[in-house]
């Protein structure tokens, strides 16, 4: 799975680690990872909606859930950037839309965001 460039390993540690709110730089890549919320959605599975914003400065606005075992980018839409970081608002009206659609909750406290991620860290170790 590919979102703006980032391979599933590098984009798979940043949904578990990177807490709603922070970003980081993706390892191996000049991409900037950004966690917008964390919420769960009609099946309780929990889902991160992020951002990647690429070398040429678009910005891939995305959702991703676990399922199973790991996670699975849902919905993805690719804005191209301007060096003020503006998002057409198309954009957001699709990801809004995705959110209605898959009946998302509302966004995690940060405790019960640090506990879901928590768990899942632990589940992966073993």
């Amino acid at each position: 799975m590919w979102v703006a460039g980032v391979i599933r390993p590098v984009l798979a540690q940043a949904l578990q680690t990177v807490e709603s709110g922070k970003e980081i730089e993706l390892a191996g890549i000049s991409d900037r990872f950004r966690a917008i919320a964390t919420f769960r959605n009609d099946k309780q599975d929990l889902c991160r909606e992020f951002e990647v914003d690429s070398q040429d400065r678009s910005t891939a606005m995305s959702v991703a859930c676990r399922s199973g075992d790991e996670w699975r980018v849902s919905f993805a839409v690719v804005a191209p950037g301007d060096a003020g970081g503006y998002a057409p608002a198309s954009s957001t009206e699709a990801l809004d839309a995705y959110l209605s659609a898959i009946e998302a909750g509302a966004p995690m406290s940060a405790e019960e965001e640090v506990k879901a991620l928590d768990e899942i860290r632990q589940k992966d170790r073993k």
